[in-house]
């Protein structure tokens, strides 16, 4: 019995050393950095060699009944073939474990590269908004307005709102609907009454997340674009629609005829400010291009965007298929 296991454990270890060579040094050293001819001729010296210690190792330990009735050419072929199934089953081994290992690698690279875009086009949305939103405050300052008290305290709550809510992946859609109303009401001081926006939400948001500072390009556009263009009656009206797993949202400004005239604004610091940051972000990043480029990171085959355009009125839809 001890002669057996004595036996066993010598083939055992002999068949460990060459597939050891083949896994620790052949592969890493050779097939790992492209030198495949070589690891080739590695596999046609180790192979035969391995083959012959077995064989060597079976003689010495003395030929069983088995093997008594072969000749040894047949008993070295078999050894060499034993050595080569060893080393075939764990190199098919160790490339698909590889395979694996490099799989995860290359998605968890993939996830941190999608999410360090995604902080950087979020970063875009808000020194924009911030830049728009001291804007409207430099302007009630210089008309001494009683109301730019009330503009700060908004302020503070949509900043408390970005800066402590928004650093998730996703936040609840009520939060995200309660800062849209607050930005709304921003809007609608510096505008004076002289415009329109509405928001109408149907639908129960409870329980529902969404990705943050999605609508905020989108009603900044419409502002830019249709109220900021026109003197007066101008109006913004967004449509928010919630369902068990869908999302949709529509924005609809009216636009300022071609002729109209624009006269030049007075240069203003917190202006000059914006657009010195704007030029340092890349083109496209802020705005409609933003939005669609997170909505591909974000909701892959699970969004619709369209854009229309008519004489009076500038419309996007956003269609989302929300997570359960």
């Amino acid at each position: 019995m001890l002669q057996a296991a004595a036996q066993a454990f010598s083939l055992t270890a002999t068949y460990a050393v060459f597939v050891y060579i083949n896994l620790r040094i052949s592969i890493p050293r050779l097939l790992w950095t492209g030198k495949y001819i070589w690891y080739a001729l590695s596999l046609l010296v180790l192979l035969p060699v391995g083959g012959l210690a077995v064989w060597q190792l079976l003689l010495f330990m003395g030929p069983s009944e088995a093997i008594q009735d072969q000749k040894p050419v047949i008993t070295a072929i078999s050894a060499t073939a034993n050595v080569v199934f060893m080393i075939f089953l764990t190199t098919s081994l160790k490339l698909a474990l590889h395979s694996l290992e490099q799989q995860q690698a290359n998605r968890q690279l993939e996830n941190q590269q999608l999410q360090t875009e995604l902080n950087f086009l979020k970063s875009q949305v808000n020194p924009h908004f911030l830049f728009n939103t001291l804007n409207n405050l430099y302007s009630l300052a210089l008309n001494k307005s009683d109301r730019a008290p009330e503009v700060v305290l908004k302020l503070s709550a949509i900043l408390r709102y970005m800066l402590y809510e928004c650093n998730e992946r996703m936040v609840h859609l009520n939060k995200e609907i309660e800062y849209l109303r607050n930005y709304i009401e921003l809007e609608e001081l510096r505008q004076d009454g002289s415009n329109l926006i509405e928001l109408q939400v149907q639908g129960n948001a409870d329980r529902k997340m969404i990705a943050p500072l999605l609508f905020t390009p989108l009603l900044e556009n419409a502002i830019k674009h249709g109220l900021n263009r026109t003197t007066a009656n101008a109006w913004v009206r967004m449509h928010l629609h919630v369902n068990a797993m869908d999302l949709s949202f529509t924005i609809v400004n009216s636009k300022a005829p071609q002729s109209s005239f624009h006269p030049t604004p007075l240069p203003n610091p917190v202006l000059i400010a914006e657009n010195a940051a704007r030029r340092s972000v890349r083109t496209g990043g802020i705005g409609l291009l933003n939005v669609k480029r997170r909505l591909d990171l974000i909701y892959p085959n699970r969004h619709a965007f369209a854009v229309s355009e008519t004489a009076d009125t500038y419309t996007v839809t956003l269609k989302l298929t929300l997570a359960e």
